[in-house]
């Protein structure tokens, strides 16, 4: 991991491309937080990684920029990422202390909407530190 500015998240290593990324290839990324009982779904998106290569708003959209790629068909090779940044501005509201903890992201790739067809799929364990600001305490009184 890198270090981002405040609000980023910054990445590097390598992907390895074992499959040819086409037209019609389906992204899929799924995300659980980890409780005592068991996962928790939170959230799921899916999307044609060639349809949508150009669009900054995909989650996977830095990932892409990251690997210099700006068209199909992709192809297969090891891609070295350095220095990705991700914006966390727009997940600014959801990164509260209640947001804390671990997760699973879960990632796939499927040839269109048929998850029968899955070409890859990586699990992250995710966790997100809450950190204790230090400096000026506005309860402390005066002597």
């Amino acid at each position: 991991m890198i270090e981002g500015k405040d609000g980023e998240l910054g990445l590097q290593g390598n992907i390895i491309l074992s499959a040819e990324i086409e037209q019609g290839t389906m992204m899929n990324v799924e995300i659980w937080k980890m409780m005592d009982i068991g996962k928790e779904y939170l959230y799921h998106t899916q999307g044609d990684i060639c349809g949508s290569l150009k669009d900054k708003n995909t989650p996977w959209y830095p990932m892409f920029e990251a690997m210099k790629i700006s068209e199909c068909p992709i192809p297969v090779k090891k891609y070295e990422i350095k220095d990705m940044i991700i914006n966390l501005e727009h997940a600014k509201e959801m990164l509260t202390h209640e947001m804390c903890g671990d997760y699973v992201v879960r990632m796939s790739m499927t040839k269109g909407n048929d998850i029968a067809k899955k070409m890859s799929c990586q699990e992250l364990e995710v966790s997100l530190m809450c950190l204790q600001t230090c400096g000026n305490n506005k309860n402390k009184t005066e002597d």
